[in-house]
């Protein structure tokens, strides 16, 4: 299963996917990874240093120092998943973090017996807390099985059908078993950027200091979205790649932080980071009801366009008209994206969202562009609210109209999917 997202004038990605098979654990330390933050020229100071076997129950901290060790199974499936991917472009380095998140993920889905534990959006922003993982997209693969051979050749076979942009950063592997078989989890994490260590559980009240570096983009923003679901824009201070700043936390509930810088492919998210403002990190996930959609690619425009005037109306604004130019441009555009592969803003056959729109001969105040791809038109809707840029976009009071265009996908794995492409403009009055 595979969602990424972008936005523009803020562009954002998230990533998933999954292949299911069936895994509590007995772990012997083999090896130790340590990670720790660094920013600038120098090192950022690691205010906090963790050595565990398991995310810490009362939250874990993003940029922190971290010993994490390994088991001798884990170590040697790390390796060897890093070897595949490493004959298909960088290798990607373990992050401990991810260690810990996917350690978390695959102990709860023994347990439970339940493999889409793993999988479900909202279970692996609770492990990205708990474990501190600082991510733009977190993709998860879990394979259930007897042994584990079984459940170590499933998951290189994953790893054989990763090309391109699907070869992931960093990686982290974590494993459970008990008399019922074995669970193996791999999550696999992009976005650059460092961070000084900031708590994933916060009082309300408290001033947060945002203190960093990107690593692959420039030009640092950051988007929050409090527990009112109105995004606020928040003012960086720093270089071209260097930022600090600061959140003022209010209310008592769930903050998204957002980091975003840009590059030639347009604006991307370099961090989204969940924060829990005076409650715990909750034990587990409420579940969603899954709905069926159509099947045909205008059934699925509609119900797009429809999910997005339905949140509007529920914050009070006007619903956006829909222009059958912007609706062609963004299903040509959509079903380019799927053809060439690459996932930005910026296209090297059709240049950026503005220049897509003067080539249709849309013209405009101001406009932007939301892209997502996910296994289909709700669950790319869902993440696109629980990114703040995303969300900015979704809710911005001055768009007067839009268009929505999918294109049906095959993602990593074999499973369809959906691209979606998401113009909002004020129109001009010339012409």
């Amino acid at each position: 299963m595979s969602l990424r997202l972008f936005h523009d004038p803020l562009a954002a990605r998230r990533c998933m996917r999954s292949l299911f098979t069936r895994s509590l654990c007995t772990i012997a330390a083999a090896s130790l990874l340590t990670a720790c933050a660094s920013s600038g020229a120098g090192a950022m100071e690691a205010r906090a240093t963790s050595a565990a076997r398991g995310a810490a129950p009362d939250g874990g901290i993003y940029g922190a120092a971290l010993q994490v060790a390994l088991a001798s199974e884990e170590a040697e499936l790390a390796e060897a998943l890093r070897g595949i991917l490493s004959t298909r472009g960088d290798a990607p380095r373990i992050d401990p973090a991810l260690v810990l998140a996917a350690r978390d993920l695959a102990g709860r889905a023994q347990r439970e017996d339940r493999a889409a534990v793993v999988t479900d959006p909202e279970e692996l922003r609770l492990a990205q807390a708990r474990a501190g993982v600082i991510a733009a997209a977190i993709q998860p693969v879990v394979v259930r099985a007897t042994n584990w051979d079984a459940a170590r050749r499933r998951m290189a076979e994953h790893a054989r059908t990763l090309r391109g942009e699907a070869i992931p950063q960093r990686i982290g592997v974590g494993s459970a078993r008990n008399d019922g078989g074995i669970t193996l989890v791999l999550l696999q994490a992009s976005g650059g950027v460092e961070i000084a260590p900031l708590p994933a559980r916060i009082p309300p009240g408290a001033t947060l200091r945002i203190e960093g570096r990107l690593l692959d983009l420039d030009t640092p923003s950051l988007v929050v979205t409090p527990p009112d679901g109105r995004p606020l824009r928040i003012p960086l201070e720093g270089d071209g790649r260097s930022f600090h700043g600061t959140v003022e936390i209010g209310a008592r509930g769930i903050w998204t932080l957002e980091l975003l810088g840009r590059s030639e492919r347009g604006p991307a998210i370099a961090a989204l980071l969940p924060l829990y403002a005076g409650m715990d990190i909750p034990d587990g996930a409420t579940p969603i009801r899954v709905e069926s959609e159509p099947t045909d690619v205008a059934g699925k425009e509609r119900l797009l366009a429809d999910e997005v005037n339905r949140l509007r109306a529920g914050r009070g604004l006007a619903p956006l008209l829909i222009d059958a130019t912007l609706s062609r441009v963004a299903r040509a555009y959509a079903e380019e994206i799927r053809s060439s592969g690459r996932f930005a803003h910026r296209s090297l056959i059709s240049g950026g969202p503005g220049d897509r729109l003067r080539l249709a001969g849309y013209r405009s105040v101001r406009a932007g562009e939301n892209l997502a791809e996910a296994p289909s038109v709700r669950q790319a809707h869902r993440s696109l609210m629980e990114s703040p840029g995303h969300l900015a976009n979704l809710v911005e009071p001055g768009w007067r109209e839009a268009g929505f265009g999918v294109a049906l996908a095959e993602q990593p794995g074999g499973a369809m999917g959906v691209i979606v492409v998401q113009i909002f403009a004020s129109p001009s009055d010339e012409g």
